[in-house]
């Protein structure tokens, strides 16, 4: 029997990976006014493969909105975190909800939404 991690890990080919993305951290600084300013520092240019994930209504603040789920999978990097954003090519935000390790380190799952 297959594990579906080895599954995946077989049916990804790096030609699969044809969008590109910026990974960025989040950091919030003081301005000498005291606001808080944030700020976003790329820390990696990757090329990802893209899988729309099937809008999931979630309710925050007593309020139902859809959002849109999306999943990347990039060669593997150890220090991604729900801390970090990710921006496609067209400029789009996507805020990281947790990564999966595919295969030995070979490539990693991002699951993201689309911030708003």
């Amino acid at each position: 029997m297959v594990k579906a991690g080895k599954a995946l890990e077989h049916a990804i080919k790096i030609s699969d990976m044809d969008q590109r993305i910026t990974i960025k951290e989040v950091t919030t600084t003081q301005t000498t006014t005291g606001h808080e300013e944030i700020t976003y520092q790329t820390l990696y240019t990757r090329w990802a493969h893209r899988k729309d994930g099937v809008p999931r209504e979630s309710e925050e603040a007593y309020q139902e909105r859809s959002q849109q789920y999306v999943e990347w999978v990039i060669r593997y990097i150890s220090n991604i975190s729900a801390e970090m954003t990710i921006t496609d090519s067209a400029g789009r935000v996507y805020n990281i909800e947790g990564t999966q390790t595919i295969g030995r380190k070979r490539f990693l799952r991002i699951n993201t939404h689309v911030a708003e």
